[in-house]
């Protein structure tokens, strides 16, 4: 009998769009339907944009959690629920002040696991931390219940706050959001060495592209860590989603140009293999 996994690639691949066969599906590792996308976008054309861009499946958090619950109850099959620790947020000003305070706020633990017991949630992310703000019993807590519950935690961190997360406790999981944005590569490739469980998602990450493909910093990174690496998009704000598709068109033009098998994992077999069902 064939796995749900394999029934669902075997689906997604017949429902690709007329001429698109040819093109390498995505597995997106960092989509947000938050309130500024929930107000401007109902699920269908989300999903259409989704469509167009041949992702299959992707990994959903959302400011609140709501945007996460509604797409997912509509489409369990296409999304992945992660629990994001804002719970003030309602609006851009309370958004932005939250993510100042919420890693030292006591109440955001009760919120978790109060959340938690939705029993949807495969992660907990995104959330924003950096450098000594990970050093409070609040991150302890979230280290804590990731590595009991075999989360993943999706950190949008420097590098600094990355080593501090693994110093909580050596078995817990991190997707990098953004593989640090513009950290170093020197400094991804330390990381990538010393934490076998650290995953780098592609998003808005610098010094990629170069030219036609892929610069040769990048490249080497690839070529030795092809398991570790997730694309991702981020539509963190509505303005983001239009965009959705050619965003993957840019990220296929930087793929071809590395070995098929490197680009298939990057592409979507990282992410399958990450969360099969």
């Amino acid at each position: 009998m064939q796995s749900a996994r394999t029934i669902f690639v075997l689906f997604s691949l017949v429902a690709l769009p007329v001429g698109a066969q040819d093109k390498l599906p995505l597995f997106d590792s960092h989509v947000h339907y938050s309130f500024n996308a929930a107000e401007a976008y109902p699920p269908p054309i989300a999903l259409k944009w989704l469509d167009q861009a041949m992702i299959r499946r992707a990994v959903l958090s959302s400011t609140p959690n709501d945007g996460t619950i509604k797409l997912h109850a509509l489409y369990p099959e296409r999304f992945i629920p992660f629990l994001r620790p804002y719970r003030k947020a309602r609006d851009p000003a309370s958004w932005t002040a939250e993510r100042q305070t919420w890693y030292r706020d006591p109440e955001t633990l009760t919120f978790i696991e109060k959340e938690l017991a939705r029993g949807i949630y495969r992660g907990i992310g995104e959330f924003h931390v950096n450098g000594d703000e990970v050093d409070t019993p609040v991150m302890r807590g979230v280290v804590g219940i990731a590595v009991k519950r075999n989360f993943w935690l999706l950190a949008h961190s420097d590098a600094a706050a990355i080593e501090r997360l693994f110093a909580f406790n050596s078995s817990v999981k991190i997707i990098w959001a953004h593989t640090g944005m513009s950290e170093p590569e020197q400094t991804v490739a330390r990381l990538f060495g010393k934490y076998p469980a650290l995953i780098g998602e592609l998003s808005y990450r610098s010094g990629i592209a170069h030219g036609n493909g892929v610069s040769p910093e990048w490249r080497e990174l690839f070529l030795r860590y092809p398991d570790r690496f997730v694309y991702g998009s981020d539509t963190w704000v509505a303005s983001r989603w239009p965009e959705v598709p050619a965003l993957a068109e840019t990220a296929r033009s930087w793929l071809a140009d590395l070995p098929n098998e490197v680009a298939q994992k990057i592409a979507f077999r990282n992410g399958e293999r990450m969360f099969a069902p």
